[in-house]
């Protein structure tokens, strides 16, 4: 089966171009089959297929995903790990490395706190992702396809129009009568329409692509952050373990070292997450500029 015969959206361009023109053909015959098939179903597809990828660009998982990343690199930042080494026995005597370390615990369960929410964050956006990645991967196909179809109708439609403004200027320069002047009249009206219908339907082609090509960065985009959340997610246990019972009498550098290390390290990767972040929100911005336009196109060609 080729692509032509595949949907009925795909039909339409593929009738149309095996359709003659014959000497009788006016303006009028081509407005009929506009007006019930050509661009019509494309034009709807499109439009459903609008409002899934409206839908995909207003998930807000990416946003909370690096708000969440940028609080827990601010709460590890603030960690101090001078804490620990208060030392000696003027601590003992003043109970300075007690208090030191009771701090320290309560910089760090602040810490714990927002990793366990930048861990739910990473878990919603895995979820949506899965039940989303089938959809969205076909539904991006789809577009590719109606696009298609709909250029090949205004293609169609174009060549039809310069056949049927031949056949126009033939018949004023052989009109005779006011009849057949006021019939060219008519047919020349309708040729009008169907510019401003074609016009229409160019228009949602162009503003669909753009669409699709937004929507393909985003999703790469999106799919770019997941190999990156399994591995936060060992550091992140990682660095539980490593730093959990820490106290000021564990101040001694020797005993330090791990813990610091896991630390630091868990920091770099949090902020790489919520660099990678970060144009994936500048491209789900775009997206919605481009499904908004898309949407007035589509409003002009009487959809949405």
């Amino acid at each position: 089966m080729n692509d032509d015969d595949r949907t009925a959206s795909l039909i339409t361009p593929a009738v149309l171009a095996r359709m003659k023109t014959q000497t009788t053909a006016s303006p009028a015959v081509w407005l009929d089959h506009l007006a019930a098939d050509a661009g019509q179903l494309p034009v709807m597809r499109l439009a459903e297929l609008r409002r899934a990828l409206t839908a995909q660009a207003e998930l807000r998982d990416a946003g909370a995903l690096a708000e969440q990343a940028g609080a827990l690199d601010t709460a590890l930042q603030q960690m101090d790990f001078g804490l620990l080494q208060a030392r000696g026995w003027w601590a003992r005597a003043t109970g300075r490395g007690r208090d030191a370390g009771a701090e320290f615990t309560r910089q760090f369960e602040h810490a714990g706190q927002a990793a366990m929410r930048l861990e739910a964050q990473m878990a919603a956006l895995q979820k949506n992702h899965q039940s989303r990645a089938a959809a969205m991967e076909r539904g991006l196909v789809e577009m590719e396809l109606e696009g298609r179809s709909l250029a090949q109708t205004v293609e169609q439609g174009g060549k039809w129009l310069q056949d049927m403004r031949a056949q126009l200027q033939r018949g004023a320069d052989a009109a005779t009568d006011a009849a057949a002047r006021q019939q060219v009249q008519e047919d020349t009206a309708r040729c009008d329409i169907l510019v401003a219908r074609l016009t229409a339907l160019r228009g949602v082609g162009e503003a669909a692509d753009l669409a699709r090509r937004q929507a393909q960065d985003a999703w790469a985009r999106r799919v770019a952050l997941l190999p990156a959340l399994p591995a936060l997610t060992k550091a992140l246990a990682h660095w539980r373990d490593q730093l959990a019972g820490l106290s000021a009498a564990d101040g001694a550098g020797a005993a330090l070292e791990r813990p610091l290390k896991a630390h630091r390290q868990l920091g770099d990767q949090v902020r790489q997450l919520a660099d990678q972040c970060t144009p994936l929100l500048a491209q789900n911005a775009a997206l919605a500029g481009s499904l908004q336009a898309l949407g007035l196109q589509l409003q002009a060609a009487g959809q949405e």
